[in-house]
Order: structure tokens, then C-alpha cells, then sequence
């Protein structure tokens, strides 16, 4: 009896420590200090073996340029989206990263659904940031396949959210992907 009741709290208190750890680094991802080195730094010192750490270290791979690293560990993750579902946060960043993973390899279909299944999930946490991320995610994907109407629009989206959430990074960001789309389309002045 005594064995299973330290067990249970033991098994406790390690996931409540692998779970603050990932909200520390969700936190850190759209905060004012984020950088890709800071990134990494942070993904290296954490002490937790979880799902969610695949997940991490792609998106490292892709901030670092390490594309061939990003697909081989995104490719990895496909097949395992119910990891995710109880945590929003990574539940959202999952899909997130599926839509930038798809809209690269060019399956621009692919792409658009998963964003709107991250979009779905920022509505339902009511997360300012986490959409304005799906909206700018939505504006590139328009990009790549040349609507230019539908790709500023969701730019336009993605800065209003952006506006409204506390950080100026993500503001930053979608800004810079509004800067990038209009180059894209020979509007130089908007850019």
C-alpha cells in the first residue's frame, strides 16, 4: 500500500516538474528574450525526457537551418498527434509546426488544415499570441501559392491579434512575415 501511494506521488510530483518546465519554455518562445542560441541553451539544460522535447528540437532545427534535421525529426512526429492533445499549448504548436512543415514541402492543402485545427485551438484558450502565429502561418501558406488577396489578409489578421496580445515579439514577427510576403510580391513600398 505504502509502496503504490509513493509511487503515485513520486510519478506526481515528476510530471507536475516536466509539465512547469514545458510551460517555461512555451513562455519562453514568444517571450522578449528569444533568441535561436537562447533556444537551444534552454532545450540542452532542461532536465525533462518528455514527448514533447521531439517537438522542441525540431523547431530548433528550423530556426538553426537545419533543414534536412527539421523534416527527419517533423516526419517523426506525424504519426502522433494524440502525444499532444492534453496539453493545449503543445497540442497548438504541434499543428503549427505540421502547417510550416507541410506549406515547405509545398502540400499546400496539407498546410492550410493544420493550421486551421491550431487556429481552432488558440480560439479555444483564448490565446491572442497562439493566433496571431496560426494567422501568419495562414498568410504564408497564401504566399506559396500565390493569392495574394487571402495572403495579406491573414497577414493583416496575424498583426491585429499581435496588437492585442502583451509581448512585442510576436508582433515583430508577423510583421517581419507581412515585410517578406509584400517583398514576395514586387510591393516594395509596403515591405
Amino acid at each position: 500500500m505504502w509502496a503504490r501511494l509513493i509511487f503515485c506521488a513520486f510519478w506526481i510530483l515528476s510530471s507536475w516538474k516536466y509539465s512547469a518546465q514545458q510551460e517555461e519554455i512555451q513562455r519562453f518562445i514568444y517571450s522578449e528574450e528569444f533568441t535561436p542560441d537562447k533556444f537551444k541553451k534552454k532545450l540542452s539544460g532542461s532536465q525533462f525526457q518528455s514527448s514533447a522535447l521531439p517537438l522542441f528540437l525540431a523547431y530548433d532545427a528550423k530556426l538553426s537551418g537545419k533543414g534536412s534535421e527539421y523534416f527527419r525529426l517533423i516526419e517523426a512526429l506525424i504519426p502522433t498527434p494524440a502525444t499532444f492533445e492534453s496539453n493545449g499549448f503543445l497540442n497548438y504548436f504541434y499543428h503549427l509546426q505540421l502547417a510550416s512543415y507541410y506549406c515547405d514541402k509545398g502540400l499546400l492543402i496539407n498546410a492550410k488544415s493544420q493550421a486551421e485545427i491550431g487556429s481552432k485551438i488558440a480560439d479555444r484558450n483564448h490565446e491572442k499570441v497562439w493566433q496571431a502565429s496560426v494567422y501568419a502561418q495562414m498568410g504564408k501558406i497564401y504566399a506559396k501559392a500565390e493569392k495574394k488577396d487571402s495572403c495579406f489578409m491573414y497577414h493583416k489578421k496575424s498583426i491585429e491579434f499581435a496588437k492585442r496580445s502583451e509581448g512585442f515579439i510576436i508582433l515583430s514577427r508577423c510583421l517581419h512575415d507581412y515585410a517578406v510576403s509584400s517583398a514576395h510580391f514586387s510591393q516594395i513600398e509596403q515591405a
